[in-house]
């Protein structure tokens, strides 16, 4: 679940798939048609804490996501069978602009390892009632910019609110305008995706300390097909080797 939520009936309320899969677990009912996928994640051959592991489906869509432990193991349960691309990132540090840090999801992971640098996707197949095993080793670097902001989508291009909370947009939605902030963003030469399918993608546009809050601004227009999988979708910012992650912070809602 997300760990800081707007007032009243919104994004949050709901139980997305990782929330599903956690029930699940907690509950086991009938575990015959799940399998998981479980590994560790190691810096300079040490286990790094509080690693962030996420898995995205066939769709594109992020549908589980957990953290490593002190020796560096995690367990993403309960998957329907399939195929996904699994990576490990980190959490965010405990500054004001923030998405995700360990503080955020208990107290005993605020002392998450958030020094090393995220890991491309692996393909993990998961059959029924089998566990598969991958392992990742991260480069021990800080990274070199993150997301801290989602923008609001608005279908006025000149309209610019922001938060750390997640966003959506509808399928059929067309010609929005999207993007992603924070104090470290890069303001040239940078790609703005989104994964999955169904989604539309103008280039990417810039914006330097945006009106005076600090922030960098990557935004881009964006049209959303009528038949765009629903799901929780990830922003990723590119430049060179460098990339940034928020993952699961966008999600596409099925037709009004």
């Amino acid at each position: 679940m997300f760990v800081r939520s707007a007032p009243g009936d919104n994004l949050q309320a709901g139980l997305s798939a990782d929330d599903l899969a956690a029930a699940r677990s907690l509950y086991p009912a009938d575990t015959t048609g799940y399998g998981a996928i479980t590994g560790r994640v190691v810096k300079d051959h040490r286990p790094v804490f509080g690693a962030a592991v996420f898995a995205h489906n066939s769709a594109g869509c992020a549908v589980a996501g957990t953290v490593t432990g002190p020796q560096g193991n995690f367990m993403l349960s309960m998957l329907p069978p399939g195929n996904y691309q699994v990576h490990a990132a980190p959490l965010d540090p405990p500054a004001l602009n923030r998405l995700c840090a360990g503080a955020d999801i208990a107290p005993n992971f605020s002392g998450a390892d958030t020094k090393f640098l995220p890991t491309r996707d692996r393909p993990v197949t998961v059959a029924a009632g089998k566990t598969n095993s991958v392992d990742f080793a991260v480069a021990n670097a800080t990274p070199a910019f993150r997301i801290s902001n989602i923008r609001v989508p608005t279908a006025n291009a000149s309209s610019c609110a922001w938060s750390s909370l997640p966003a959506s947009l509808c399928a059929g939605q067309n010609n929005y305008t999207i993007g992603v902030a924070s104090p470290t963003l890069p303001t040239h030469h940078a790609t703005l995706a989104i994964t999955g399918d169904g989604l539309t993608l103008g280039p990417p546009t810039f914006l330097t300390n945006a009106f005076q809050s600090g922030l960098n601004f990557i935004s881009a227009a964006v049209s959303v097909s009528s038949n765009a999988t629903p799901g929780l979708r990830t922003f990723v910012v590119q430049q060179g080797p460098n990339v940034a992650c928020a993952h699961g912070f966008l999600e596409i809602l099925p037709a009004r």
